[in-house]
């Protein structure tokens, strides 16, 4: 597959020449292998994207087409960058670039070496996306509350442990998913993972710029996400 109607397949040459095309030098996230110096296979690479429709020429000028164009400035231009792991299945791992309204997602496409599989979605349904990827990993929003004395109790309990540097490791904490947020220059923000907890309890622990969420709650997830 080399491109479908929701999405781009780009080697790791063209991202890098159509994100220049844009004025951008450099994109955090995905490392990417670096242009090697070789201008014949650049210059099929070029050639390649003409082809396909994602070049064209307009006053003597390469034009990149839409939406791709629009999705790599929202990348470019990102506030916020999430490099998202998901133990699977299948494992998963990729950069979600999110504007006020999209979210434009690189992965690595398995089936071409060296190449990203590049989309743009709304943010609505991006949510939902990492919904479902939760719930691949086994973790499921929770039909009913914990009662709030119970949870206070468990939080307090954990944070104890967090805090205690050779106490016996009395969780079992599996993690299944993570996310590192970055801003669009690569600035570690704040790293938020899901996991199990053997109660399977709604809690939130926080020790600097690490937040345990454990198990899930779709609302919760997303206003820690979004906080700056």
């Amino acid at each position: 597959m080399r491109q479908t109607d929701d999405a781009y397949i780009l080697t790791d040459f063209q991202l890098q020449f159509l994100l220049l095309g844009i004025g951008c030098s450099s994109l955090y996230g995905l490392p990417q292998n670096k242009f090697n110096g070789d201008f014949k296979e650049l210059y099929y690479q070029i050639h390649d994207l003409a082809v396909r429709n994602i070049l064209h020429t307009s006053d003597g000028a390469f034009e990149i087409c839409e939406p791709l164009k629009s999705w790599l400035f929202t990348s470019a231009d990102a506030p916020a960058v999430y490099h998202i792991l998901a133990s699977g299945p299948p494992p998963r791992a990729f950069c979600a670039y999110l504007s006020d309204s999209m979210a434009v997602i690189m992965e690595r496409y398995l089936y071409q070496k060296c190449s990203v599989r590049l989309m743009g979605i709304e943010k609505r349904v991006f949510y939902d996306e990492i919904k479902q990827i939760l719930e691949s990993c086994g973790i499921k929003e929770p039909k009913e509350p914990l009662p709030k004395e119970l949870i206070s109790k468990e939080l307090w309990s954990f944070k104890q442990y967090l805090l205690g540097e050779n106490q016996k490791k009395i969780y079992e904490l599996f993690e299944k998913f993570s996310v590192e947020v970055a801003d669009a220059m690569g600035e570690y923000r704040k790293r938020i993972s899901v996991v199990h907890y053997y109660l399977e309890n709604y809690l939130v622990a926080e020790t600097g710029r690490t937040v345990d969420l454990f198990s899930f709650e779709m609302e919760k997830f997303v206003e820690l996400l979004e906080k700056r």
